[in-house]
């Protein structure tokens, strides 16, 4: 799948907001050699859907177990200076991207991240579905 367009709708799982634990984890990572990103799902609009379809449609095609999911768009997140980063294996779905953060990586930076999505949601996607996966 190709990366989404500006309109592209972006869904990161759960319910945490908190940049200091947001911190705490990326410096972690760096710490053990290994990048500073995390995972978000990321689709084109259907057209002639509307936002709720599209996000059930993302929701599906990630496989998205949480409970919770947050919400933004490629272009919120790249007017806050983030962008999606492809780099899928085989084993993740084609909806699935990175979003690296900078070597200095701040709470403020972190912060910046958590803002662009909405507070936590439904996942719109029915429980018994969701335990299929």
């Amino acid at each position: 799948m190709p990366l989404p367009g500006e309109a592209g709708v972006v869904m990161r799982g759960g319910t945490r907001r908190d940049a200091s634990a947001l911190l705490t984890y990326l410096r972690s990572e760096q710490d053990r050699g290994r990048p500073m990103r995390l995972s978000v799902f990321a689709a084109d609009p259907v057209p002639n859907h509307g936002e709720q379809e599209d996000l059930i449609g993302l929701c599906r095609s990630a496989q998205a177990p949480w409970t919770k999911v947050q919400v933004t768009t490629v272009q919120t997140l790249a007017d806050a200076g983030y962008v999606l980063v492809d780099e899928r294996d085989e084993s993740e779905a084609d909806c699935h991207f990175h979003v690296y953060f900078p070597r200095n990586v701040s709470e403020s930076d972190a912060q910046r991240f958590i803002d662009c999505f909405s507070q936590p949601i439904a996942n719109p996607v029915p429980k018994l579905e969701r335990s299929t996966w």
